[in-house]
């Protein structure tokens, strides 16, 4: 019988071994990388830890386990790993792990969640604060303007208080849901954060009839104190107007610069759904 290798920490290796994988960045600078493995039989036992190695660099990931293999030990199946990573090129990556013994995690940011007695939850992470009602959600950077974003949604029937889920937290990624009951309009209201400031906000909508399956409109409206103007020659939008309408049905992506970060809708265009309405409330 041959022994199986082990390593300094006293884990056994190569008992099947652990993916690798490559990320070719799309720009350059901190990124943040999310991407879920597969892990074989026997190669990412239940209680240990992962680190990602890059060449010299040695990162130790938010580490969320969707499945187990049905046997025993109990061994990871499939798992989503989230890390910041500072790409220096735009070249592909490469990425291996390795097993350790599950550490204590002093690493920052740590997302915290408070609610107050009117119904509004704040979560604070860095300088970052998201304040969050059924209605509408506000995001503030320190030093600089917030943004506020109102749902476009029918109002609730009920008055029952959300059931809470949170999904995955560590110190890299937060990801909560919001489930509110009602008889005719049920919906989620589900965030998702990085520990580089990148918020989204995302609703889903039910109609409970039987009648019919109309939905009327759906969406956000989103304002900041000082926006940079999206329709600024600079920015690219010269359209000799105050109001500008953008379909996603082409399939072109669209961003907005919003102050010091970017307003981004990453999936509609897709999807070839929806549209962006800007309207320029600037001063003069």
């Amino acid at each position: 019988m041959q022994e199986l290798p082990w390593s300094s920490s006293h884990i056994c290796q190569e008992i099947n071994p652990l993916p690798s994988f490559s990320v070719t960045p799309t720009a350059t600078g901190t990124q943040a990388v999310r991407i879920s493995l597969p892990f074989s039989a026997g190669a990412f036992p239940e209680g240990l830890q992962l680190e990602v190695h890059h060449k010299s660099t040695i990162l130790l990931p938010q580490v969320r386990i969707l499945t187990l293999h049905p046997c025993l030990p109990r061994c990871v199946r499939q798992a989503i790993l989230t890390f910041p990573f500072h790409f220096h090129s735009l070249e592909p990556h490469a990425f291996s792990l390795k097993l350790v013994i599950s550490k204590a995690r002093d690493i920052q940011p740590v997302f915290s969640m408070t609610e107050s007695a009117s119904g509004t939850w704040e979560i604070s992470w860095m300088n970052r604060q998201l304040t969050l009602t059924e209605r509408a959600l506000s995001f503030r950077i320190v030093d600089s303007q917030a943004w506020k974003a109102t749902l476009i949604a029918p109002t609730r029937e009920s008055s029952a208080p959300p059931r809470i889920e949170i999904v995955e937290t560590g110190p890299f990624y937060h990801w909560i849901r919001f489930l509110y009951p009602d008889a005719r309009w049920p919906r989620i209201l589900e965030y998702k954060m990085d520990n580089l400031g990148t918020v989204s906000a995302r609703i889903h909508l039910q109609r409970v009839a039987v009648t019919d399956g109309y939905c009327p409109g759906l969406g956000w409206d989103v304002q900041q104190g000082e926006l940079v103007d999206p329709m600024a020659e600079e920015n690219g939008y010269s359209i000799g107007g105050a109001l500008a309408l953008m379909l996603f049905e082409g399939g072109e992506p669209f961003s907005i610069p919003f102050g010091k970060g970017t307003l981004s809708f990453p999936e509609a265009h897709f999807l070839r759904k929806g549209m962006v309405q800007l309207d320029s409330c600037l001063p003069g």
